[in-house]
């Protein structure tokens, strides 16, 4: 009695010859299993050569991977520490020794927060609050200066003009 072979493919793409279950074959090129596996061997050694004349060729253009560089980021400054800042706070000491005819010590910067900016609040943009000593005096004061104009505005001023508020050492501009 003949036994019956079932055909699994009609043609091995590989060598060419009938597939059938009974030898063994790949399950998704329905190849030969033998003939599939040494495909993928070529298909490996095929990828290596190209891999290969590939970076001959980035090698004849002077490309490397050292020489691609990821896009530079733009060094994230803190708050008040920027040059815009700088100048504001440079300005804003100048005009409170004048107006105080004291010598400050130490300066911190402020801004207004988040929803609070903007043009529709009647409130400052932000200021300077200044440590100081008055001749004559080895106390230290506090004092400050509100500013209601943008920090750009104002470091683009020369001289910053500030006005007394109805509290000692209090400014604004």
């Amino acid at each position: 009695m003949a036994v019956e072979r079932y055909q699994v493919n009609a043609a091995c793409s590989v060598c060419g010859k009938v597939v059938y279950a009974d030898q063994g074959y790949h399950g998704l090129s329905k190849d030969h299993y033998d003939c599939a596996s040494g495909a993928f061997d070529n298909a490996l050694e095929k990828y290596e050569e190209a891999n290969r004349k590939l970076k001959k060729m980035f090698s004849d253009l002077d490309i490397t991977d050292d020489s691609v560089s990821k896009p530079r980021r733009k060094k994230k400054v803190l708050e008040g520490e920027g040059n815009i800042a700088q100048k504001c706070i440079r300005l804003a000491t100048a005009a409170f020794e004048e107006a105080t005819g004291g010598k400050v010590v130490n300066s911190l910067i402020w801004n207004q927060q988040g929803q609070y900016r903007g043009p529709r609040w009647d409130l400052a943009a932000w200021g300077v609050d200044f440590d100081f000593t008055l001749p004559d005096s080895e106390n230290i004061f506090k004092g400050s200066v509100a500013s209601w104009s943008t920090m750009t505005a104002v470091s683009k001023l020369k001289v910053m003009d500030i006005a007394p508020s109805n509290v000692s050492f209090m400014y604004e501009h």
